[in-house]
């Protein structure tokens, strides 16, 4: 399911849907090795990655252009193979206005998915959004 709002009103659709549909929603569960799929097969640029340590105590933020290229990513990546959790990244799709292109972050603890807009637009194509919804199903194996 696709709900495009960061409000309160998620929730409240889902409900209303497992309701009328009798069924039971659950956020997606991403493991580390997805959103290193994610960003190595469907990113032009790599801007932040999050890594929770072992102990799951505190976080870690790595930013930088590139950051896929960062011998102090690498680091932490060898250091913490499964302590990915966040990323953002430049996305690798059919941009309708063919140039502005903007960041995404997907969170595997949560199961979302933010779009930035710094500032230029207040809402995207459904086009793009779907390409970005599919690009993640497909990582994980939903798409048949």
């Amino acid at each position: 399911m696709e709900v495009y709002t960061g409000n309160n009103r998620a929730h409240e659709i889902a409900v209303a849907l497992e309701q009328l549909l009798g069924v039971k929603f659950t956020p997606l569960s991403m493991k580390s090795e997805d959103l290193q799929n994610i960003y190595s097969r469907h990113s032009l640029e790599l801007k932040q990655a999050m890594f929770k340590n072992i102990h799951g105590l505190m976080y870690e933020i790595l930013r930088g252009r590139f950051l896929d290229n960062n011998e102090r990513f690498r680091q932490y990546l060898a250091a913490f193979p499964d302590c990915l959790k966040v990323i953002s990244f430049r996305p690798k799709i059919k941009f309708l206005n063919g140039s502005e292109k903007y960041q995404v972050t997907v969170n595997a603890d949560k199961g979302t998915m933010k779009i930035s807009s710094n500032g230029v637009f207040k809402y995207r194509p459904r086009f793009e959004i779907r390409q970005l919804t599919f690009l993640v199903a497909a990582t994980l194996g939903l798409l048949r």
